[in-house]
């Protein structure tokens, strides 16, 4: 608290909330059919190739819980939609 007295301006984002810019990941719902740890290891097998903050969230979740990701030999950057995920059947 001492050193907040120095602050003299916060930026509040359009949401009027105080972020720690620090994307997480809040909560995962998959599909019926789907397992958690499936779309973990398929969705943080994904984003563990992406440079994008939301990607950062997703991969930290996957490596928290005992998922094991796919090889990134098997993950290609892509323009769009973004990255790829090709492995053998």
């Amino acid at each position: 608290m001492k050193s907040a007295r120095a602050i003299d301006t916060v930026v509040v984002g359009k949401t009027d909330t105080v972020t720690t810019s620090r994307m997480t990941v809040t909560a995962v719902q998959a599909v019926p059919g789907t397992s958690r740890t499936g779309l973990l290891r398929y969705a943080g097998s994904v984003e563990q190739a992406s440079e994008h903050a939301v990607a950062a969230a997703v991969t930290a979740l996957a490596a928290a819980e005992p998922v094991i990701p796919h090889a990134r030999r098997w993950l290609r950057r892509a323009p769009r939609p973004g990255v790829l995920l090709r492995r053998p059947c």
